[in-house]
């Protein structure tokens, strides 16, 4: 009686392929109404960044106008001034960048998705019907087969000298291996197939992804520009010595920083007020003239002795 060939195809693997293939395609079924979901919440999330682009761009107009101010004041804040419209400047690149993240968004995540979806479900549900279809007609054939294998043993038993019926049992091994590797090798393409649609699924939205993500790492970029703004700042606030030295600057007259003065208009109150502050610094020069007097006999005494 011939033995089994230690190749032939084991028939549980085609089960195995078999349930592989149904999960991948459970998978599939399942993740394709999250891509729904997620066109959804995507097309809501482009209409608040559209609002939030111009509600920034705004958010910098006015604080441009509060930086100009500061760095063109004749105090002793120019140089936050010119911190402010460096920070300024900065954001306006991020800005820039809300604006090609909001279109990326939309161009490279969500409508790739969008358009690809409807294709995506129709295949995997001709897949799903064609395999089963497949799967059906392929394990009827290996049963078939293996059913003559089964009869082929039951007469070899009875005549196991018979040559022909020896003979007749190889041939029927060898069908039953043939039609079990077809049977293998058909559910593994099935397998590669479903999961050739799940790949392309996942790494188109990957992807979308990449590009997002590009356009985020360069807006957090200008952030990480301001460190030594934000060193600067501390220096000019925290430090109240920082503040009496732009003052002491200040006093200096410099034709380059020339400015208009301020003179109102004369009227009787204006006129006494100028009297009192005339009097009260003459009192103030006599009281120090006198102090500086007393002082001065003083030290004359102290040497003397």
């Amino acid at each position: 009686m011939a033995s089994v060939r230690p190749g032939w195809m084991d028939p549980e693997q085609t089960n195995y392929l078999s349930g592989l293939f149904q999960q991948i395609v459970e998978d599939c079924k399942g993740g394709l109404p999250l891509f729904d979901e997620f066109i959804t919440k995507s097309l809501k999330l482009q209409s608040q960044l559209v609002s939030t682009v111009a509600v920034f761009g705004s958010f910098l107009d006015t604080a441009q106008k509060i930086a100009d101010v500061a760095g063109n004041t004749k105090g002793s804040s120019t140089d936050i001034g010119i911190c402010l419209e460096r920070i300024v400047s900065k954001h306006r690149v991020m800005e820039v960048h809300m604006k090609t993240l909001t279109s990326t968004l939309s161009a490279c995540l969500t409508q790739p998705v969008e358009t690809k979806l409807d294709s995506w479900r129709k295949k995997v549900v001709q897949l799903d019907r064609e395999h089963a279809k497949q799967f059906k007609k392929m394990r009827a054939v290996v049963k078939k087969r293996s059913e003559a294998v089964g009869k082929m043993k039951k007469k070899v038993k009875k005549r196991n000298k018979d040559p022909v019926l020896a003979d007749q049992m190889e041939r029927a091994e060898e069908d039953l291996e043939s039609a079990t590797e077809i049977f293998v090798e058909k559910e593994k393409a099935a397998v590669r197939d479903i999961q050739g649609v799940e790949r392309t699924m996942f790494a188109t939205f990957a992807s979308g992804w990449k590009q997002v993500i590009a356009e985020e790492f360069a807006m957090l970029n200008q952030v990480e520009k301001l460190g030594d703004m934000m060193e600067k700042i501390d220096q000019e606030t925290l430090f109240p010595c920082n503040l009496l030295e732009r003052s002491e600057y200040c006093f200096s007259p410099d034709m380059d920083k020339s400015f208009s003065v301020y003179t109102p208009s004369s009227s009787p109150y204006a006129s006494k007020l100028k009297s009192e502050s005339r009097k009260s610094r003459n009192s103030c020069d006599a009281s120090y003239s006198s102090r500086h007097s007393s002082v001065d006999s003083h030290i004359d005494d102290k040497t003397s002795t």
